[in-house]
């Protein structure tokens, strides 16, 4: 078969150039083989599998198909972001673009060019002087008029040199061990579980969370978020759109393979803007050595992307002295992949797993932090009381500080209980801060963070942590949402409204946008567009049956009718926590009522008390005596 000036033999697989043979491996040949006999049609990278890397599981599918394609490219001297031969069908497989001519085996070879040749003078019958050598050529005079001739060469050779630079210098590091570009974004995409068990999805999407968690150690470098890029999984979208809307610079895809105790993880490093393979690598190793390999990965690609890292953040990648059993690791997966399916089920198991987790290593500080998660969730789901849930929270949360004292999550939990459900600022303050110098890189440190300036009554800085948090997760509602609810509480609301339209671009359906924004259109007495977003809102939770009686009640009777049978539901304390009560109160204008169910919201230790400050949704209330008492009781 024949395509431009190349030649393969598909019975005796040699490759040829201009007649000339070229070395090649089997694997490589066997892909541009496949290729070729489908031109113009995309071949599956299933299909290349199943041709070329059939049977043992272990057998390295991912790693080989992309090397194979990085020989091919180079030997046919293509491109993959401008390719002649070879086109990338993002996440699905290649395309072979050239023509291609199946060739009679007696055929001659394709020749190289004839170069043409400079036209010799006619014969003489005088002999021809020799040309000189260098060595016998006489020694140039030294006119000044030359020397431009010198500058300009000079000139010449430094232009070229600036030019040619950074591509030298990027194969020169190539070369020696890096890809040659320095990336200050970066997302690890969910690693696909390949071990042929649907429910060994936790564990790959466990090493996908650690993963993250290690790279985010490192300060100059920003990391998506394990819930930012969870929302690509099995997604079939080409890798520079998803790298535009996490809007990062590199991306790293791969796999995670478990048969019993052996795994082994498979990453590529993917330069986003050209989708361009830059490297890749895999880790064989038993399941109890599985925490050393993560670091190991996390290292790799640090070096790969051209980090420099300081002492200190060399030692705070080193992973920690303490290494869970196998089981204990298994299990503290298992409850974070519960945990983080934010359901009432799903946070019961994950209490269950973390604490089997617990039981099989009492020194596992991470499954103590899972337990403070549990049941601080818990309390926030009204599945127990405030009283009991923190509590228990506080105690899981110290004992992982006294195990592991460097522990971000740990600091972040403790913080929370402490601003939330103690109402010690100062305390609270130097626990969310920890957190946040330990893992700069998650936005949750910063969420954290905002809930505290709330409280404290500093909304210029919540602001600041609520973009910065936004910057490391642009792509989730909640993560969104915080800078236009800070903006709703400190009274900005044409502020508040622009950046909740931006939650709306990321899920038109996500409830607190539309929460935020009914509040915003009602304080400008935009009527209109607040019962448009009550609808939204009703339809977002489901409420269909509501919406139509609603609309008509607004037809008939106007805006404070119809808000009222909208808040109607949450009137009712058997369904609905104490301060719910008391801002549905609030909106229908009964202050006797909802200072009762204040009152009774301080003596739960409801969390959203530590709103009061700064909440303009209750300026109706600030002028009373007893909201006053209530402000002084809360924070110290």
């Amino acid at each position: 078969m024949r395509f431009g000036v190349f030649e393969a033999d598909l019975r005796t697989f040699e490759l040829r150039k201009f007649g000339n043979k070229i070395n090649i491996q089997r694997q490589p040949f066997q892909v541009l083989a496949a290729l070729l006999e489908k031109p113009g049609e995309v071949v599956t990278r299933q299909e290349l599998q199943q041709k070329i890397w059939p049977g043992d599981t272990f057998v390295d599918f991912d790693l080989g198909l992309n090397k194979a394609i990085t020989k091919l490219r180079a030997i046919l001297d293509d491109d993959a972001a401008n390719p002649r031969f070879i086109e990338t069908a993002p996440r699905v497989g290649y395309r072979f673009l050239g023509a291609v001519v199946t060739a009679p085996r007696d055929a001659a070879p394709e020749k190289e060019p004839d170069v043409p040749q400079e036209k010799s003078s006619p014969a003489t019958s005088e002999a021809v002087s020799p040309i000189p050598s260098a060595e016998n050529l006489p020694p140039l005079p030294r006119s000044r008029r030359q020397w431009p001739i010198y500058v300009g060469s000079l000139l010449a050779l430094i232009v070229a040199g600036s030019v040619l630079y950074p591509a030298l210098h990027e194969k020169w590091t190539e070369w020696r061990g890096g890809t040659g570009r320095q990336f200050n974004s970066i997302a690890v995409l969910p690693l696909e579980n390949l071990s042929g068990d649907a429910s060994q999805d936790y564990f790959a999407d466990g090493i996908t969370e650690e993963l993250t968690t290690d790279l985010a150690k490192i300060p100059d470098l920003r990391v998506s978020s394990r819930t930012s890029v969870m929302r690509f999984k099995d997604a079939h979208q080409a890798l520079p759109e998803i790298a535009k809307e996490l809007k990062v610079e590199a991306i790293v895809e791969g796999s995670v393979t478990r048969i019993g105790n052996k795994v082994r993880i498979t990453a590529q490093l993917i330069d986003a803007g050209k989708d361009q393979h830059l490297w890749a690598e895999s880790y064989d190793s038993e399941i109890r050595d599985i925490l050393s390999v993560q670091n190991t990965l996390a290292r790799a690609i640090a070096h790969e992307i051209r980090v420099n890292l300081t002492t200190e953040q060399e030692q705070r990648m080193i992973p920690a002295s303490h290494v869970p059993p196998a089981d204990a690791y298994e299990a503290y997966l298992k409850g974070r992949h519960y945990f983080l399916q934010w359901t009432d089920e799903g946070v019961q198991k994950s209490c269950d797993s973390f604490q089997q987790a617990i039981q099989s290593d009492s020194t596992y500080a991470e499954a103590y932090v899972g337990m403070a998660d549990c049941y601080t969730a818990r309390a926030s789901n009204g599945l127990l009381k405030p009283d009991e849930a923190m509590a228990k929270a506080k105690e899981f949360a110290q004992k992982a500080l006294e195990l592991n004292p460097s522990l971000p999550q740990a600091h972040g939990v403790l913080g929370t209980i402490l601003l939330n459900y103690d109402w010690n600022y100062p305390a609270a303050y130097i626990e969310l801060q920890k957190m946040a110098d330990l893992s700069p890189n998650n936005p949750e440190a910063h969420l954290r963070l905002v809930s505290y300036y709330h409280a404290v009554g500093e909304m210029d800085k919540a602001a600041e942590e609520a973009k910065l948090a936004q910057k490391l997760d642009p792509v989730t509602p909640f993560v969104c949402s915080s800078l236009g609810m800070t903006y709703l509480f400190a009274a900005k609301y044409d502020d508040s409204i622009t950046e909740f339209n931006k939650c709306i671009d990321l899920d038109e359906n996500f409830p607190w946008t539309h929460w935020g924004l009914v509040h915003d259109y009602e304080a400008k007495k935009d009527y209109w567009d607040a019962i448009e977003e009550r609808r939204k809102l009703l339809l977002a939770g489901h409420e269909e049956n509501l919406t139509e009686e609603m609309m008509q009640i607004y037809k008939h009777s106007g805006y404070s009718a119809a808000r009222a049978y909208a808040v109607q539901h949450d009137l009712d304390p058997k369904h609905n926590s104490s301060f719910t009560v008391a801002y549905a109160n609030v909106e229908l204008g009964n202050k006797s009522k909802a200072l009762e169910y204040l009152q009774k919201a301080y003596d739960e230790r409801d969390s959203q008390m530590i709103q009061l400050k700064v909440n303009s949704l209750f300026d109706g209330l600030r002028s009373e005596p007893q909201f006053q008492q209530l402000l002084q009781k809360i924070g110290s």
